[in-house]
């Protein structure tokens, strides 16, 4: 007797689960992805995270440096300020973002008194989270006895948030 009462109950059950689903508004916004990318990088960012590797002549990492860093970085418009938690004012550069529609990579230079300060290669960038490269060419570096050691190159890795 039991058994008849409870299948009316699974087939209302069944029938009810393949009803087709009602669109709900998703509870995270979409990433910003399809913005132009000074769209994207407007606001407060945090870097939070640098990373040195150097290089030598076949290629290989021979050394690698990271530091936590906590610089703000606050872009408005075509400008950008530097300043620490604090509040201490660091810097403040004017910034372009050069036509890279053909290339695979964009970039961010940064300008002081008209002047090309800056050229790094944004790697990373969604609504939470940005990293920038900069590559130097015979990059150095201070050894544990205070020498300077000079290598093929070093590439430099910024790691922000969004803040």
């Amino acid at each position: 007797m039991k058994r008849a009462c409870l299948l009316p109950f699974l087939l209302i059950l069944f029938l009810s689960a393949c009803k087709e689903d009602e669109e709900v508004e998703p509870s995270v916004p979409f990433p910003n992805d399809n913005l132009p990318i000074k769209e994207q990088l407007q606001g407060r960012w945090i870097n939070h995270l640098r990373i040195d590797n150097f290089y030598n002549l076949e290629g290989e990492v021979i050394r690698t440096d990271s530091a936590g860093v906590g610089v703000i970085h606050e872009f408005k418009g075509n400008k950008m300020d530097i300043s620490y938690a604090n509040g201490e004012r660091v810097a403040s550069l004017m910034y372009s973002l050069p036509d890279t529609s053909t290339a695979e990579k964009d970039y961010i230079v940064f300008l002081k008194d008209g002047k090309v300060q800056d050229y790094y290669q944004i790697t990373t960038l969604n609504d939470t989270s940005m990293v920038w490269e900069l590559t130097v060419d015979w990059a150095g570096y201070v050894d544990e006895n205070g020498d300077t050691i000079t290598t093929r190159k070093g590439v430099y890795t910024y790691e922000f948030k969004r803040d």
